[in-house]
């Protein structure tokens, strides 16, 4: 499972995610707020379309969902778009 976004609600998703061992895949546009994460074993990804078949998005606004997407549009597969 990918999860974008590492605020206070993608930190809790990641954590909750961990505590069920689920393998997690995360990313955001600070790096650094994964620092935690990673050391409780998540790993990161700069394309987490191509690691997970599901991700998870955890930020304030669908505009900001449309800027990863559209940034990230290579990385989805056809039958993820």
């Amino acid at each position: 499972v990918g999860v974008v976004g590492l605020g206070l609600m993608g930190t809790a998703i990641v954590a909750q995610l961990q505590t069920a061992d689920y393998p997690v895949v995360i990313w955001s546009h600070r790096p650094e707020e994964g620092e935690p994460l990673i050391a409780n074993g998540a790993v990161w990804s700069d394309r987490p379309f191509q690691a997970c078949n599901r991700v998870i998005f955890s930020v304030y606004s669908s505009d900001i969902v449309r800027e990863i997407i559209d940034a990230m549009w290579d990385d989805l597969s056809p039958g993820k778009r």
